[in-house]
């Protein structure tokens, strides 16, 4: 079985949402939760070994948080519902363009001067 480092690929996404936050919760508890879970373990962790459960741990807590955090998108939406751009979206629908600017080869990415 080769190992292929093309199929080994972690999205920009994946890295923020739940590689990131997963190593910030590892740092800040590892020293109160490691000797818990592990034991006599702990103490003997060094090198490539203790990277490894750092990232296994990071990998874990992370998903946690994003688990956590996806609680919040119900509280987000109905905040988001109440703002500006929102309010005025129903007035935004029905805005009308000049006529005639799509015959001189105007489009909505370009300034018209």
């Amino acid at each position: 079985m080769n190992f292929d480092p093309q199929k080994f690929f972690i999205g920009l996404m994946d890295f923020f949402s739940i590689l990131l936050p997963g190593a910030l919760l590892t740092y800040l508890l590892m020293g109160e939760v490691g000797p818990v879970i592990l034991g006599d373990r702990y103490a003997t962790l060094t090198g490539a070994e203790a990277w490894a459960a750092f990232l296994f741990a990071s990998y874990l807590f992370g998903h946690l948080v994003f688990l956590l955090g996806s609680r919040v998108d119900e509280f987000y939406d109905w905040a988001r519902s109440y703002t500006v751009n929102t309010q005025t979206q129903p007035l935004q629908v029905h805005k009308r363009r000049p006529v005639g600017l799509e015959v001189m080869g105007y489009n909505r990415a370009q300034p018209l001067l």
